[in-house]
Formats: C-alpha cells, sequence, structure tokens
C-alpha cells in the first residue's frame, strides 16, 4: 500500500473514528494525528518488509490482503494514538464509570484499522466480479462497508468475542507479558482470513 492511498484511508475512515471516540469518552486524549499518521506508516513499511522477507525470503513479492491488514494492526499497536492517563487517573481516584473498551483505545483503533484497510481491498474485489449486475455490486459494497467485519459468536463466556480480541491485543503492549516487539503478524494474518471468511459465509447464507 502506497502512502497516498493510505493518507486517503486513514483520514477518511480512521480519523473520523478517532474524533467518535474522543466525543463518547473524555477522559481520553488524542496526540497529534498528523505525526501518528506519519508514523503508523513507516512502521507499517518495517512489518510489511520483514514479513516479505521472513516468508518469501525477499522484500519484492506482494503481500495479500490478510498480511496488509496484519502489518496494519502491528503499526497501530506500536504507535499508540491515545493517551488514557487521564482516564486511568479518573478512575483511579474518583471511581468516575468507564465503558470497558475504553480501557482498549488503542487496541481498538488498531484492530478497527486494520479490518477498515482490509475492507478496502474487499470492496476492490467486488468491482472486479464479472457476471453480476450493478444494483447487486452496489448491494455488496454497501454490505461490506455496514457490516464488516462480522464477529463469530463467543461459545463460552460473557465479555464476546470484541472484547477477547481486544484483550489479547492489550496484552502484546504490556511489556511486562509478550511485549509489542512479539506481536504475531502471522497469527493475526489467520485471525484477518478468518474474519472475511466468515464474513462471506454469513453473506451466501443470506442470500440464500
Amino acid at each position: 500500500m502506497k502512502r497516498e492511498l493510505f493518507n486517503e484511508i486513514f483520514d477518511r475512515e480512521i480519523a473520523p473514528f478517532v474524533q467518535e471516540m474522543l466525543n463518547c469518552e473524555p477522559f481520553i486524549e488524542k496526540r497529534d494525528l498528523n505525526t501518528c499518521k506519519r508514523d503508523i506508516f513507516n512502521e507499517y513499511s518495517k512489518l510489511r518488509v520483514a514479513y516479505k522477507r521472513q516468508v518469501h525470503n525477499t522484500d519484492i513479492e506482494i503481500l495479500d490482503r490478510h498480511k496488509v491488514a496484519s502489518c496494519m494492526c502491528g503499526a497501530f499497536l506500536t504507535v499508540p494514538i491515545f493517551h488514557k492517563g487521564h482516564l486511568l487517573e479518573a478512575v483511579k481516584q474518583h471511581g468516575e464509570p468507564v465503558e470497558a473498551f475504553f480501557y482498549y483505545a488503542n487496541e481498538l483503533i488498531a484492530f478497527y484499522a486494520a479490518n477498515k484497510f482490509l475492507s478496502f481491498y474487499m470492496l476492490r474485489e467486488v468491482d472486479e466480479i464479472r457476471g453480476i449486475d450493478e444494483q447487486d455490486r452496489r448491494l455488496r459494497k454497501e454490505h461490506i462497508i455496514e457490516c464488516f467485519p462480522l464477529m463469530p459468536p463467543a461459545s463460552k463466556g460473557t465479555h464476546g468475542t470484541w472484547s477477547g480480541i481486544l484483550f489479547n491485543l492489550s496484552q502484546i503492549r504490556n511489556e511486562e507479558r509478550i511485549g509489542v516487539r512479539h506481536y504475531d503478524l502471522y497469527a493475526y494474518a489467520t485471525i484477518f482470513f478468518m474474519l472475511e471468511t466468515y464474513f462471506n459465509q454469513m453473506e451466501e447464507q443470506n442470500l440464500k
């Protein structure tokens, strides 16, 4: 992914979601988004090259979209967008009620962003499908924009799949546990592949 396309998707999809989170939770603060955007793309580029060399033994091979999404998730984890100091202090000092998701604000942005970048490639693939009418093409694209990703139900526990993934990502950021340097590009590429597969399966069932 070129920097120009990255910037376009960041400005159109990620920045508004960042603002939406800020509007919902006053105790989190964002860093300068232009600086974050620059640093995230640079980190993504490093992860992309490392992935190519480790998997293909070259930095020329093109990564598929699930690997791109995994690299993007890792880049957003490495370059956090939010400061959470005031939020944690408010909880500690005053017992301010906070939605659980906001404890994982940076992990949520990382996972959200990775899926938005993945959905861009899914939309482009729909544009390339032959033999369908334009209304069907439009409906498929609208469904991706509005509904992807669909999270499979958690078989046990009360927190759901979203919370489980965000908690796991938060442990990656915890240097005392795993540390972001040990973010597993391969495992998360598989997770993004499985999310797209599940989404497509649910879509096919709805079309029947």
